[in-house]
């Protein structure tokens, strides 16, 4: 029964050194898993954050994309509109045949000032044809 005994007693302290070394490995554990779930809480708060995000980045590219297409649109019009305008060398050509119409009115207003004094000597001469009557 000594054998037994002795047996027993060993047997006792194994499990008394096991069931130590389980409490101390609970007891070191209970913390990662606290860690681990406020990992997870926040990796689950971080891809809301990133869903939403992606969210607004994908309507902020849609509403530059659509201000985009707004601009193009608007050149496209002002493109329209200056190729009915006269380019440099149709402006040139219009200045020069305005300057030509410039001069020919000169000369016209030189040539119609007889006509001027004439028209006006006339209405002299009809004023005192009346006045004489």
């Amino acid at each position: 029964m000594i054998v037994l005994d002795e047996l027993t007693a060993w047997v006792g302290a194994i499990l008394l050194v096991i069931n130590l070394a389980v409490t101390v490995w609970n007891f070191m554990t209970s913390g990662s898993k606290q860690n681990g779930k406020k990992i997870d809480a926040l990796g689950e708060a971080l891809n809301k954050k990133l869903d939403e995000s992606a969210t607004a980045t994908a309507a902020r590219l849609d509403d530059i994309d659509d201000k985009i297409a707004g601009q193009d649109k608007r050149i496209e019009i002002a493109e329209n509109e200056m190729r009915h305008l006269p380019d440099r060398d149709a402006a040139h050509r219009l200045e020069v045949a305005l300057e030509r119409l410039s001069g020919r009115i000169d000369t016209l207003d030189e040539r119609l000032k007889p006509v001027d004094q004439l028209g006006r000597r006339l209405q002299e001469f009809l004023v005192r044809q009346v006045e004489i009557k």
